[in-house]
């Protein structure tokens, strides 16, 4: 939308999303955008308090936190619509998909027992080259670019390991998540391409319903909501991989994994090895 003058001054962030900029709050340049961001750092931080509480492997709680990054930079992009703050939105995603792309190809062997091997050092690179190159080149189709491909191999992955399984909770974990975002892409793309329509459509509802046209947080909180299922099927094909119990269920704050047979005194004990 056009800019408009806000506590934050005037965008300079090189993308401004279909949300009317300081419509509803003077402090907030896009209210709904940035509130809905709050799909990428509640579950996760749940999800932080279950893995601590389980004993689960360190790496899925640098998942989540990596997933809290995400939606702070988002919250921050999005409140203020500055260059800076979206690039603290941008970049994480790729380190966050980077790091998912890590648990995935260790989960189904393709590097070695070791930490610092050619995969690890090749994410490394393959993240640091894409920040040099944005920071050089700021356009926003080239960070779309490399986000999509990270997202298609992480999605490759998962049906090449999902394929091997027959847990009904695996898949519904699979499907969930899947639908969850292809329905948060879509939109996205809507927003993008149809923004006057939905404007306009917009304008012509009552106050209580305008919420519901931005698309763009529904991306937010779709897509927010799959990244968090994502870690959650990652943690429960580790477990199921490794012949121990770790089990779909429905906790106080949404979905969730638990080790029944782990006592649940808190971190205080440290993660459980598997190896």
């Amino acid at each position: 939308m056009a800019p408009v003058q806000g506590f934050w001054g005037q965008p300079t962030s090189t993308l401004d999303w279909c949300e009317s900029n300081y419509d509803v709050n003077s402090y907030i340049a896009e209210f709904w955008n940035t509130l809905s961001n709050l799909s990428m750092i509640v579950p996760p931080l749940y999800g932080i308090y279950e893995s601590c509480r389980n004993q689960f492997e360190v790496r899925f709680t640098v998942c989540f936190a990596l997933l809290i990054v995400v939606g702070c930079g988002s919250w921050a992009f999005h409140m203020t619509l500055l260059y800076e703050m979206q690039l603290t939105d941008e970049l994480p995603m790729i380190f966050c998909s980077c790091f998912l792309l890590y648990c995935l190809a260790d989960i189904q062997h393709m590097q070695t027992q070791s930490h610092l091997n050619w995969l690890s050092v090749s994410l490394v690179i393959y993240s640091l080259i894409f920040t040099l190159s944005y920071l050089l080149y700021p356009n926003p189709l080239l960070h779309q670019a490399i986000y999509g491909l990270t997202t298609i191999i992480i999605t490759a992955l998962d049906v090449r390991l999902v394929r091997t399984q027959t847990d009904r909770q695996l898949w519904r974990l699979f499907y969930g998540g899947m639908v969850c975002y292809s329905t948060a892409f879509l939109l996205w793309n809507v927003d993008n391409h149809m923004c006057l329509p939905i404007s306009r459509l917009r304008a012509s509802l009552p106050p209580l319903l305008r919420p519901l046209t931005q698309l763009h947080a529904w991306w937010h909180l779709l897509a927010g909501y799959a990244s968090y299922m994502h870690i959650l099927f990652c943690m429960k094909i580790w477990y199921n991989l490794r012949q121990q119990k770790a089990h779909l269920t429905l906790g106080k704050l949404g979905l969730t994994i638990r080790r029944p047979e782990v006592a649940t005194n808190g971190c205080k004990n440290g993660h459980h090895k598997t190896r």
